[in-house]
């Protein structure tokens, strides 16, 4: 078998497994591994920061089983500030180089889907900043780590009125401004910020998707049949369960220790001029107080303009914690304290469930919603068996049977009907009208409180919705029955 699979690695140039949380993506990646004497990178944000193994679900060493990961617990958490996913991709870009003059098969695994990608299709990141893609990554930085990413004299050219973005962009780069949602300042701001920057798209890399666009990435940058994609899946109230009893498990495994001591070390690197430990040796209530206030008005390098937008304060667990976290000892201990603690974990649960919607969506919409041209072949496994298994011998023997075998028996190119078949393509409709005389976005329903949309196909999703025909019957009654069935007013752009 070893030699069989070490000929077809020879074929392939990259293996990505991609899933929810909680679907098994580490197990897979490590067995096939270890099958095609190969090596793990690892394509989730947050397990690329050192500290919090339990809240980013890092694999544990036994789990690991000696199979080498990289780009796994390597960066310095206040070091979120400064590393994306232009930074990612360059290093991942250097390891499967490395991997391949190893004569070894690379595989991808991990949640950040959007990490993925940008690996994956060479036109993902179609707007690059180029100091930022070739300057290397120094941690000398520490120093200016509470300076934001933006020169003041930047931030004073910003309209002072956040309403009023959307129409500077327009005014500065009409066509990126087409691309963004009128109401997200925060994207808004950023693109009027760049190009006070000067920074400009690399003309290197594909221009921008024209208006007729699928907007789907169309250069693999290893084209099947050098590529291909695992997407283990599973029954949203099977993993919904498993989910909840994984954060149970969290908590007793150490959680809020884990939260309270990464609290510290950031309080120490990030406010060094004050007290912030107790005599107990604890972090004060002031620090913790100021570390989250600091937090929230994205001031902190690891969370960047958004709250808890970067590094590894993003993970699903700190910003669930907040209140409790802030809580001294005695607090937590009391009946309130408690209650705060019951809340914080149910927060966490739903939070988690969210994810791993969101997580499907963007396989579903980036990876099997597209062209069949210039697409990776994805290969949906089932784990729902081996997630209900009722004991750990069958749960391993589902596994072995019904997972991992049928991922080697594809890459063995054996079995005749095949052990998995890709799933089709399916072609997504067109974000844009294709009718040039129809106005450009952004679209505004005037029947629906003047809801906006800049993707032509949602708002003609939203038109035949059940929420905007109840919304209409409402206005006809209010209005003695005056004909409005005429929901679309395109905004001016002047």
């Amino acid at each position: 078998m070893g030699s069989q699979l070490n000929f077809l690695s020879s074929k392939l140039s990259v293996i990505a497994v991609c899933g929810a949380t909680g679907t098994g993506k580490s197990k897979l990646a490590i067995d096939l591994a270890r099958q095609l004497n190969s090596e793990v990178i690892n394509v989730d944000a947050v397990q690329l920061y050192k500290g919090l193994d339990i809240a980013t679900n890092k694999a544990t060493a036994e789990e690991v089983g000696g199979i080498a990961h990289h780009l796994l617990g390597c960066l310095n958490p206040v070091d979120g500030f400064y590393y994306n996913v232009h930074h990612y991709r360059r290093d991942c870009c250097r390891l499967i180089e490395f991997l391949h003059s190893q004569n070894k098969v690379p595989i991808l695994v991990g949640g950040t889907h959007y990490y993925l990608e940008a690996v994956l299709w060479r036109d993902f990141l179609r707007i690059s900043d180029e100091r930022q893609d070739q300057s290397e990554f120094h941690s000398e930085t520490d120093s200016n780590l509470l300076n934001r990413s933006w020169s003041p004299k930047l931030l004073d050219k910003l309209p002072s009125d956040p309403r009023d973005y959307y129409a500077t962009l327009m005014n500065l780069d009409s066509e990126s401004a087409l691309h963004l949602h009128p109401n997200d300042t925060r994207k808004l701001q950023q693109a009027v910020l760049a190009h006070f920057a000067g920074k400009k798209a690399d003309p290197a890399s594909p221009k921008k998707a024209s208006l007729s666009s699928s907007s789907r990435s169309e250069c693999p940058r290893f084209p099947p049949p050098d590529s291909l994609i695992f997407w283990l899946d599973a029954d949203p109230e099977v993993l919904k369960s498993r989910l909840d009893e994984r954060v149970s498990k969290m908590v007793s495994r150490g959680l809020v220790r884990e939260l309270d001591d990464f609290l510290t070390m950031a309080a120490r690197s990030l406010l060094p001029d004050q007290s912030i430990v107790n005599s107990n040796g604890s972090v004060s209530e002031e620090t913790k107080k100021a570390i989250f206030q600091l937090a929230n008005e994205g001031l902190l390098p690891s969370v960047g303009t958004e709250h808890w937008c970067r590094g590894i304060l993003q993970s699903i667990g700190f910003k669930e914690f907040e209140g409790y976290l802030q809580l001294s000892p005695a607090e937590r201990e009391s009946k309130q304290g408690r209650n705060m603690l019951d809340e914080a974990i149910e927060k966490m649960r739903t939070a988690t469930r969210r994810y791993a919607r969101r997580q499907v969506r963007w396989i579903n919409n980036r990876f099997i919603r597209r062209p069949a041209a210039g697409g990776i072949p994805v290969y949906r496994i089932d784990v729902t068996p081996f997630l209900t298994a009722s004991t750990p011998e069958m749960a391993e023997f589902l596994w072995t049977s019904s997972v991992l075998e049928p991922c080697l028996a594809t890459l063995r190119g054996e079995c005749n009907p095949p052990a998995l078949s890709p799933e089709p393509f399916i072609e997504p409709k067109p974000e844009f009208p294709s009718d040039s005389s129809f106005p450009p976005p952004p679209y505004i329903c005037a029947s629906c409180n003047g809801r906006i949309f800049v993707n032509y196909s949602q708002f003609q999703d939203h038109l035949k919705s059940r929420t905007h025909k109840k919304r209409l019957a409402s206005l006809k009654k209010q209005t003695n029955n005056l004909d409005l069935n005429i929901p679309l007013v395109n905004k001016s752009t002047e």
